[in-house]
């Protein structure tokens, strides 16, 4: 892995790697390294295409984690302080927008439903289960409540 360390060089305050030594004529020495792959930043160093959030938590904890989360949900935003380890089910919890319109978990309005407009859902083990349509706020967070 040192040779990963050779080629590149990560700056845990910006989130950002560099390189060190060109690898192709595409990169040159201290330019920024990677593209948007799904949203993530993605580096192809040594053949191999990485995530630089995954990269980032081995560059600085010496170890490749299971699964990596962007606290603020950035997913370009690779500071060391915005990555944590996760298991598979924090990291799909973390994916759903606490700060929805409704102002409530597990509750949103979709005017495409007409009559009854709010949703309730529960998350679960990485798993959505609906909780069903509703016509009033009041009623979806009833539901959502009582499924806790």
């Amino acid at each position: 892995m040192q040779q990963i360390k050779d080629v590149l060089d990560y700056e845990p305050a910006t989130g950002i790697f560099r390189w060190k030594k060109p690898t192709s004529n595409r990169n040159k020495v201290g330019s920024g390294a990677g593209t948007i792959s799904n949203g993530y930043v993605s580096i192809t160093v040594l053949g191999q295409r990485i995530y630089a959030h995954r990269l980032a938590f081995w560059w600085v904890h010496g170890r490749w984690p299971r699964e990596v989360d962007h606290i603020n949900r950035d997913r370009t935003d690779n500071r060391i302080t915005n990555l944590r380890e996760v298991t598979r089910g924090e990291n799909v919890a973390n994916t759903h927008r606490r700060d929805n319109k409704s102002g409530v978990p597990g509750v949103y309005y979709n005017p495409a439903c007409g009559q009854r407009p709010w949703v309730a859902y529960k998350d679960r083990d990485g798993k959505r289960k609906y909780l069903g349509y509703f016509a009033t706020k009041e009623q979806a967070m009833e539901a959502r409540y009582a499924a806790d």
